[in-house]
């Protein structure tokens, strides 16, 4: 519960601060990694969208967006979990 809070609140200060979801998707490996991200996981995170985006067609919203869906992978990933 707690970090899918923490998600939906960072997706929201993204989705502010940028309109641009490239922009957006750079913002967030940087947030995250400490690294910009490079073209194939943008490439990767934009389809994700896209499939986040279509499932959720129709809901009410209760359950936050595509971007608190990134959010929330991005904050459990190993990447992010792990220091090298």
């Amino acid at each position: 519960e707690f970090v899918s809070g923490q998600a939906a609140k960072w997706a929201a200060r993204v989705k502010r601060s940028r309109a641009v979801p490239r922009n957006r998707i750079q913002d967030m490996y940087v947030q995250a990694y400490g690294r910009p991200p490079v073209e194939a996981e943008i490439e990767e995170i934009e389809r994700f969208l896209a499939v986040q985006a279509d499932a959720r067609a129709g809901s009410d919203g209760e359950a936050g967006d595509a971007w608190t869906d990134l959010a929330h992978a991005l904050l459990n990933t190993s990447e992010f979990l792990f220091v090298r």
